[in-house]
């Protein structure tokens, strides 16, 4: 019950990282990083459920991680700069992906014990 909840969770924080990052590159970058915008759109989440949990992987290309610095490697500040890879990533992670995971399984719960109860009470009342 607890992998299949977690896996759909996962792939629903895929799915609005991927949009997330999508509209920040396209807002900032326009169409200065043709590449990149492909990585996003060819780029795949996979959910893993395994003995020790569940695991979300997804693979990115390397230059979006360079967008999100503020300085280049001179150390000169960019002129162009917009956070494309950690702030959607985090923000999704971060805002909903844990949330849900902690409190939304244990609302699961609650009302798949509620409806079990309520079920046996009929049962008796038979």
């Amino acid at each position: 019950m607890y992998s299949e909840f977690a896996a759909r969770t996962m792939t629903t924080a895929a799915q609005k990282i991927l949009v997330a990052q999508r509209r920040n590159l396209l807002y900032f970058y326009n169409e200065q990083t043709g590449h990149i915008r492909e990585s996003l759109t060819d780029q795949v989440y996979k959910v893993q459920k395994s003995a020790s949990g569940v695991q979300l992987l997804g693979s990115y290309l390397v230059d979006l991680r360079f967008l999100d610095l503020k300085t280049t490697a001179m150390g000169k500040k960019k002129k162009l700069y917009g956070p494309v890879y950690n702030r959607p990533l985090w923000g999704v992670v971060y805002g909903y992906l844990l949330g849900t995971l902690q409190y939304g399984l244990t609302e699961q719960v609650r009302t798949e014990i509620f409806e079990e109860i309520k079920e046996s009470i009929n049962i008796l009342e038979q």
